[in-house]
């Protein structure tokens, strides 16, 4: 049990930096091993010694609600922080993404935009997998886009990743090729692969030939499953392993 003698004077500046890096930490751990138990627990004496409304405590609340998929828990963790930072609107869209309400997190987004509240990298990569799940022929995917451009965003991995995805799942196969090819520095594995997978989704089988050599020639293997899709349907003898 949690016990307020064992973490001192609440009201104690030094107090509370600690406080909130321990249970940032259990709250993370909590969300990743869906310990339901363990974060009801601390949310509750979180609440009883006020430190609930700590927008920081508040994003990792709502992130392990949203892993759980309690949505209640989120929107009460949201409706009740003084202050709602990035991390917090953030963590609001990826929650709704993970109960499959697509619309619902691109509408948060654009809350926040009214709010005037900065998004960052990991704002733009939430809710860009939101747009891909729109069925609005890519309209909501092109307006983050218009956003993440606006702030210098485009360049970051993450980011890139969700853009080759979107532009992919939409069928705008050059639009996704020409957001593999922004930054060449900022390619991760992840980006490769969901460019590799667009060309396999939508039949470029020799783009997707083309891009195996690439990926050869920087040191890269892809994914087995995702290079028996490439030469299943492209059934070419040249993609036989060395």
């Amino acid at each position: 049990m949690l016990c307020e003698e064992h973490f001192g004077d609440p009201h104690d500046d030094k107090i509370k930096f600690v406080v909130s890096g321990i249970f940032v930490c259990v709250l993370k751990a909590c969300a990743n091993t869906l310990d339901w138990e363990l974060g009801m627990q601390i949310h509750g004496w979180l609440l009883k010694m006020g430190f609930s409304r700590n927008a920081v405590l508040t994003s990792f609340l709502i992130n392990f609600y949203g892993k759980c998929k309690f949505s209640v828990g989120a929107e009460f963790c949201f409706d009740h922080v003084y202050s709602r930072n990035t991390a917090v609107w953030t963590a609001r869209i990826t929650s709704f993404c993970r109960e499959d309400e697509y619309e619902g997190a691109v509408n948060i987004f654009r809350e926040m935009g009214r709010e005037g509240v900065r998004k960052n990298s990991y704002t733009f990569s939430s809710v860009l997998k939101a747009c891909g799940q729109m069925g609005d022929g890519g309209y909501c995917g092109r307006q983050v886009h218009a956003n993440v451009i606006k702030v210098g965003a485009e360049f970051n991995s993450y980011v890139q990743c969700a853009l080759i995805d979107v532009y992919g799942r939409c069928g705008f196969v050059k639009d996704a090729s020409r957001a593999f090819e922004i930054s060449e520095e900022a390619r991760t594995d992840a980006c490769w692969n969901a460019m590799l997978t667009t060309f396999i989704q939508h039949g470029f089988c020799i783009e997707a030939i083309k891009l195996l050599y690439k990926m050869k020639a920087a040191g890269l293997v892809p994914p087995e499953p995702l290079f028996n899709e490439v030469k299943s349907i492209c059934g070419s003898r040249i993609l036989e392993q060395d």
